[in-house]
């Protein structure tokens, strides 16, 4: 990959990239068991957040079995905190303890932030708890792909998740990613992932694609992937670019006497910027049931 990254960041990136987040029944039943308390843990530390539809659908369990599963880690073994909120299509999330932060720390071998409160719910941004677990959901899902004959066939191999990829890199230049991935296959390349929940303004869309563009031309990202739950989200944001890029490449700016990007720029957008429909009907069905 040809970056701009400073040579420990892109060392960082490489260790989070390379964490195992594929998840595996064991032989037994306690394998399994040590397996998905592992998995669910490691999903906490990185995510901030999981809930029981994300753990019914990583461990092909029914909700209960997902919810007696996290209510053991809650309330026995002490690794999660259940946070109830209406947020959250089940009414509830989990979030690491102390304790399970000390416990991911041993099993990733990164940083991970605890920040005691004196109440639950203040370690969760409510704002975006259904925003984080889909974008959960889609960063574990591309790890996650079968293929028809039931072989695993992994879009990607390896993730930051959004909270990770902001300590690691704080600009007002990039844009933000909702988290990066690693493509399967021989390039590896890194794409970055974007999470659409709601519709936005041309003009921020306007502000959002100059940071793809300065990201991608930095390389930071190579390709970036925008996700939604809604066709609508995807279809409004793809009018606004075909739109943008007409706009930018004659519109001149004041400061620079120049146009506000390249017909170079235009294309390098147009062909990096993926629309992934295909998630929009799984997320629909697993969280909007």
């Amino acid at each position: 990959m040809s970056s701009h990254w400073n040579k420990d960041d892109m060392m960082t990136i490489e260790r989070y990239l390379d964490i195992n987040m594929h998840y595996q029944p064991g032989k037994n039943n306690n394998q399994t068991g040590k397996n998905r308390r592992e998995m669910t843990v490691k999903l906490c530390a990185r995510f901030n957040i999981v809930d029981p539809i994300l753990i019914a659908w990583l461990y092909g369990v029914s909700h209960r079995r997902a919810l007696e599963h996290l209510n053991n880690l809650a309330n026995k073994e002490g690794l999660l905190i259940c946070v109830h909120t209406i947020r959250a299509p089940t009414g509830r999330v989990y979030t690491l303890s102390y304790q399970g932060a000390n416990y991911a720390r041993q099993l990733l071998s990164i940083p991970v932030i605890f920040r005691k409160t004196a109440k639950p719910s203040l370690q969760i941004n409510q704002n975006a708890v259904i925003h984080n677990l889909q974008n959960a959901y889609i960063l574990m899902r591309g790890i996650h792909h079968y293929d028809a004959e039931g072989r695993h066939a992994p879009m990607w191999d390896g993730l930051v998740s959004e909270p990770e990829f902001c300590r690691i890199y704080a600009s007002n230049s990039i844009r933000n990613v909702d988290g990066l991935v690693r493509e399967s296959g021989h390039n590896k390349t890194i794409c970055g992932v974007e999470m659409e929940n709601s519709f936005k303004t041309k003009a921020t869309r306007n502000t959002i694609l100059l940071r793809y563009l300065y990201s991608l031309k930095q390389g930071h990202y190579e390709k970036v992937f925008l996700v939604s739950q809604s066709h609508d989200i995807l279809k409004d944001i793809r009018r606004f670019h075909t739109q943008l890029f007409d706009e930018l490449t004659t519109a001149y700016n004041k400061k620079t006497k120049q146009p506000f990007i390249t017909t170079h720029d235009a294309d390098l957008l147009q062909q990096r910027i993926i629309y992934r429909s295909k998630f929009c009907d799984e997320l629909q069905k697993l969280f909007y049931p």
